[in-house]
């Protein structure tokens, strides 16, 4: 969707063209845990899909609220934007449609709320805070958000530990906080597989325990992964990631309350504290295998159509 209310100008078409580049950047850096091989195809073809819907520089102009910095889904002259532009492309015009007449002028975060949008990213294997990234300019989100946002260890059986890959599975390495229930050694079950995952592979995490049953990891996204000593946090924009070394990630991630969080975070470096879009680990939603495939044949079969208009 748009970010400007007038594109009459090629400055601001071009500023478009850049979020579009950053959130591109940022999403095809990803490896989203879960996916199926039709996931993958689709998510890769839509990526490209929106590569060429922003080279194109037509976007939609929100005339409802002039001078304010609000989406349109579909504007007066029927100029799609990003998300609505994918939907008619994977033929799903009806339910773009549907979108317009109820909810023009609603953010991608509200439109994922429908049961049918909703399905429609698992299928393509997307989630709202991925999809959402091409309205940079409506998050409100900090950086320290990404990481303080999450659980934390005053939780009834929530640990923090460092946990590797170990064969079909996953391991505990250390634990960094009092836990009657968790140990080091022991195999955690995960929600998500990770089996892509090089042997060896550290990340730093919370954990779900209770007594007599093996811990869970709830999301295995929503941990962090453990290179040369430090943490991947969070991206922005497309721009530089802030990483953090292992004993600051544990120091924020240990903090009793998410205030005391974010407050070390933005000591560290006051870009914790910069409002906007940070892409965090996200929870990647899975659709079936069946409608991927049918969301598949619909893209394929939309390439071969243009193609073959040439």
């Amino acid at each position: 969707m748009h970010h400007f209310e007038s594109l009459a100008s090629l400055e601001e078409v071009a500023a478009v063209q850049s979020h579009f580049r950053a959130a591109l950047w940022l999403l095809r850096r990803r490896r989203p845990a879960g996916l199926d091989p039709a996931q993958k195809k689709v998510r890769a073809l839509l990526l490209d899909e929106v590569e060429a819907y922003a080279a194109r520089g037509s976007f939609p102009k929100n005339r409802h609220a002039p001078g304010e910095r609000q989406p349109v889904f579909i504007d007066e002259d029927g100029t799609r934007c990003a998300v609505a532009h994918l939907l008619n492309f994977t033929g799903e015009a009806d339910l773009a449609l549907t979108v317009r007449a109820r909810m023009n002028f609603a953010t991608v975060g509200e439109i994922a709320e429908d049961p049918r949008f909703a399905a429609w990213l698992g299928a393509a294997g997307f989630t709202r805070e991925e999809i959402a990234l091409v309205q940079p300019s409506y998050c409100a989100a900090k950086r320290s958000d990404c990481i303080c946002g999450r659980g934390f260890v005053g939780q009834p059986n929530l640990a923090l530990v460092t946990y590797a890959r170990k064969g079909w599975g996953y391991e505990v390495m250390e634990v960094h906080n009092a836990s009657p229930h968790v140990h080091v050694g022991q195999r955690l079950t995960l929600t998500e597989d990770l089996r892509e995952e090089p042997e060896g592979s550290q990340y730093l995490g919370f954990v779900l325990a209770a007594d007599g049953v093996e811990p869970e990891v709830p999301h295995a996204s929503g941990a962090y992964a453990l290179e040369d000593g430090k943490t991947t946090t969070c991206g922005y924009q497309a721009d530089r990631a802030l990483r953090l070394t292992k004993a600051d990630a544990l120091k924020a991630l240990l903090s009793p309350t998410p205030l005391a969080c974010s407050q070390y975070l933005e000591y560290l470096d006051s870009e914790w504290d910069d409002g906007g879009c940070c892409e965090c680990d996200m929870t990647t939603q899975t659709g079936s295998s069946t409608a991927s495939l049918a969301l598949l044949a619909a893209v394929v079969s939309a390439i071969a159509m243009r193609r073959g208009l040439r």
